[in-house]
């Protein structure tokens, strides 16, 4: 029988009927038959015309004399008298003398014939076997390299799809949910586990995984938290491949699984979770091929958890923190539970940089961080957003819970105490917290919200707790504030804004004035009030921005105006915040551009609120005098709301008083408001100042003022506020119309 069609193993590889035909012409060609062995003693090959049954007769006696000299290497020849055979062997063993396969040969006939072989057949096997173990082992060396090549490009292949953009998808919580379900899928694993300590996550995964299976869950859980100190107690490598290894015990963790696991590490390559994968024990072992693909995708995860992880205290970042709280989200209504988040800024935390260095303040965060972990063990989680920010999630807790344990934390804090050479200091600590249901499934708002109760209980003092709640009018109404922040700063990014203008009417024949109102569009067009944005500007440090784009836009538009003539000299007042008086670089920002602009200096003046002056009266003083110093004039707005109005005027440098709208507004009923505005009219002119009255929306007021001695009226009565082109090409327009009109002309401009 040919059994060349049954050839295994390396045999496959071997042209063995070329072999078959050197033997058969060594042995003297004749009746003799060549036969081949596996290293099982199994029949692979055979002369065509052998019987299967002969030939596992003869393979019954291969293995019985194999066992009986329990030499690998031996050539023997048996003499079968009852058949009138002769049955010569040699085996073909490798280099630690096992066998990879047996040479045979069987010559049938009389004695003589029988005999002659006997004497020939070991010499001629001896001979060609050598040559034949040489090609099997060749063979043998070339497949398990490519054992290796297949290995390396299992693990390329799992690297390549490690490496693939995760895709949002529902079941996959976030990247390393997918990264988990990418590997088990990939080794095609029963099960496997992937846990990140600081975020008390398990993402299991695999053929046998069960997402309803609780016994299942449990066993996992276990088998996490398990293998994680198995890792923290510095115990080696995780691998079991058998039920007897002494491993599993001191693992402790039951099933009939091999296991084989690796540690997930943080920046500090300190253990921060597991990877581990787990098989049945029917399947084929663990090896190291797979414990390099683990080690490839516990790099993977790692890299994701050092994503979210602040590299100073080990704790989650504002990435992470952010989220995890997106997570929580999306099981809320599953978990039933309340959960609060809570923000901790440390009090003054600049000064201990300043004064004692950057070292100790990275201390001070470290401790910081320290004791909040503490804190929160087995309640939620910590977080540290950015420089001396903190979070804290809290989990089972309502809004009276929090605020207690936030108060307990913050005195903790304080009472911790820093050294630093021969000085000891300490810090404190402020705190903001928010209910998750206060978001109104808008989780990613929640740290905003929580940022706002904090911001409150820092301007109240510090050291402290406030609660964002939305009965609380004040803290909602800085929370929509927040929504601007945004909104000015792509406004100004895109240029967004546009001027208005507002006639003040002279009442004593004095000269027109304008001032230069500023207007936002929104991402449709639409005009957005000063009052919805201008607030919030002030408030989050915008104004000093807005400013400039103002200054900007005004001059560009105004130097067009500047190259005609009119009938009467028009000034333009342009309104400058309190917060652009203490920005450094505003000042020659202002300067230069006045300086490069062709519209006459004495054309232009500038207004700055009564409060912002007196706020930084230095500051403001050196302001007003350095843009006098240039040829433009100040006013300030809003004069007489102040206590102290009259008695700080005399040392500041303005050429207009505008007086207060709240005190103009209803003079013409209220005596006492009269009397406020008489009396700012009758400085201004012992004073020599200009006086301007705001908020004039009636003819009464109108003719009071003038009778009173105010020079300038300004509001709805004399006009309302309209776009400075729009005004500009009524005045142009006015001007063409008159034959009198000069373009352009040099009058009042600089040479």
């Amino acid at each position: 029988m040919n059994l060349a069609m049954n050839h295994s193993g390396l045999f496959r590889e071997l042209d063995l009927e070329r072999y078959a035909r050197i033997v058969q012409r060594m042995l003297g060609g004749g009746q003799s038959r060549i036969l081949f062995y596996d290293g099982d003693g199994v029949p692979v090959w055979s002369d065509p015309g052998s019987e299967e049954l002969l030939l596992e007769q003869y393979a019954m006696r291969l293995q019985k004399a194999r066992r009986a000299s329990g030499n690998a290497s031996e050539c023997a020849c048996l003499h079968l008298a009852a058949a009138g055979s002769a049955f010569a062997y040699r085996s073909l063993g490798d280099d630690k003398d096992q066998p990879l396969g047996w040479l045979a040969a069987l010559a049938d006939g009389d004695g003589t014939v029988s005999g002659s072989f006997s004497s020939s057949a070991p010499s001629v096997l001896d001979e060609i076997a050598p040559l034949l173990r040489v090609e099997l082992q060749r063979i043998a060396e070339l497949n398990e390299i490519a054992g290796e090549l297949g290995d390396r490009y299992n693990e390329l292949n799992m690297l390549c799809r490690v490496d693939e953009p995760t895709k949002p998808r529902q079941e996959c919580r976030d990247a390393l949910s997918q990264q988990v379900r990418q590997f088990a899928s990939h080794l095609e694993a029963d099960l496997a586990v992937l846990w990140v300590a600081q975020r008390e996550l398990v993402f299991p995964a695999g053929a046998l995984y069960r997402r309803d299976d609780k016994e299942l869950n449990a066993w996992l859980h276990g088998l996490a938290h398990a293998a994680y100190q198995w890792f923290l107690n510095g115990n080696g490598p995780l691998g079991m491949n058998s039920l007897e290894d002494v491993n599993r015990q001191r693992l402790g963790v039951g099933g009939a699984y091999k296991l084989i696991g690796v540690p997930i590490l943080d920046r500090r390559l300190a253990v921060s979770g597991i990877l581990v994968c787990a098989n049945r024990m029917e399947r084929p072992d663990f090896t190291n091929s797979h414990r390099n693909l683990l080690e490839v995708a516990a790099e993977r995860a790692s890299e994701c958890v050092r994503e979210h992880q602040d590299e100073l205290t080990g704790l989650l970042n504002r990435n992470g923190f952010q989220t995890h709280l997106v997570q929580l989200g999306l099981q809320r209504d599953a978990a039933q539970c309340s959960r609060v988040v809570c923000l901790v800024n440390l009090d003054q935390f600049k000064i201990i940089n300043v004064t004692y260095g950057i070292a100790a303040g990275d201390e001070v965060l470290c401790k910081v961080a320290a004791l909040l972990v503490d804190k929160v063990a087995g309640r939620g989680i910590a977080a540290r957003l950015d420089a001396d920010n903190f979070a804290l999630l809290l989990e089972n807790s309502t809004i009276p819970d929090a605020e207690q344990f936030a108060g307990d934390v913050c005195v903790a804090v304080r009472d911790l105490r820093f050294n630093t050479e021969d000085k000891c200091f300490s810090v404190g600590a402020s705190a903001g917290v928010v209910a998750l249901e206060e978001a109104d499934g808008a989780q990613a708002d929640l740290t905003q919200l929580a940022e706002v109760a904090l911001a409150s209980a820092k301007e109240a003092g510090g050291h402290r707790v406030a609660a964002y709640q939305l009965a609380n009018e004040d803290l909602v109404r800085r929370h929509q504030q927040l929504h601007w922040v945004e909104g000015i700063k792509h406004a100004l990014e895109e240029q967004r804004f546009v001027l208005y203008c507002q006639r003040i009417q002279p009442l004593q024949g004095e000269e027109t004035h304008y001032e230069l109102l500023v207007r936002m569009l929104d991402e449709s067009g639409a005009i957005v009030p000063p009052a919805q944005f201008i607030p919030t500007a002030e408030r989050y440090s915008l104004m000093p921005e807005v400013d400039r784009w103002v200054l900007s836009a005004a001059l560009q538009q105004l130097e067009a105006w500047a190259a005609w003539t009119f009938d009467e000299p028009i000034s333009w007042g342009i309104n400058l915040s309190g917060q652009s008086l203490n920005d450094t670089g505003f000042l020659q920002y202002l300067a230069d551009h006045v300086q490069q602009s062709s519209m006459p200096e004495n054309r232009i003046y500038f207004e700055i609120t009564e409060t912002a002056a007196v706020q930084n009266f230095h500051v403001g003083g050196r302001f007003m005098r350095a843009i006098q110093a240039t040829g433009c004039r100040f006013a300030l707005d809003d004069f007489g709301s102040g206590l102290s109005s009259f008695a700080y005027l005399q040392r500041l440098p303005v050429d207009y008083l505008k007086i207060d709208g709240a005190l103009v507004r209803n003079m013409h009923s209220n005596p006492v408001d009269q009397a406020m505005v008489a009396a700012v009219a009758e400085v201004g002119k012992v004073m020599g100042l200009k006086t301007i009255a705001e908020f004039v929306e009636d003819q009464a007021t109108l003719q009071l003022l003038q009778t009173m001695g105010v020079d300038y009226a300004q509001g709805y009565v004399v006009m309302k506020p309209v776009p400075l082109e729009e005004e500009l090409q009524r005045l142009r327009a006015s001007a063409a119309a008159d034959p009198d009109a000069v373009m352009p002309s040099t009058s009042g401009q600089r040479s």
